[in-house]
């Protein structure tokens, strides 16, 4: 068996290769425990930042759990709010642009998960 405690995980600071936006803080579970069909990972979300840019993916569908606080689940034009213990599902071939965003004053947390793929599916804009 394979553990990956919160203690010896390490976050990466996300960045827009564009703007230079920082995103979340993210922690690839998956790697550190070897997994090898699921892409999961720990996010931080500080107040009034984003998962990400907006984007979508071709061939795979995208799932969040809120482990902590409060984010905002954006795609298209829908947006909701999602609390701890909520989960959303973003499908895949949507075309629907989406993302997470923090608009509370704390910290969110939250867990990704989608099946891991050769080649990336992700389609910004």
């Amino acid at each position: 068996m394979e553990i990956n405690r919160l203690a010896d995980r390490s976050f990466r600071q996300l960045t827009s290769s564009k703007t230079g936006e920082e995103f979340s803080l993210s922690s690839v579970i998956s790697g550190a425990l070897g997994v090898q069909g699921l892409f999961i990972s720990h996010e931080i979300l500080g107040p009034g930042k984003a998962s990400s840019a907006p984007h979508f993916h071709n061939a795979t569908d995208e799932v969040v759990f809120v482990t902590k606080g409060c984010v905002v689940a954006k795609e298209g034009s829908e947006e909701l709010t999602l609390l701890v213990g909520d989960s959303a599902c973003f499908k895949a071939q949507s075309g629907l642009p989406h993302f997470i965003s923090n608009q509370s004053s704390e910290v969110a947390e939250f867990v990704l998960i989608r099946c891991r793929l050769e080649q990336s599916d992700v389609v910004y804009g």
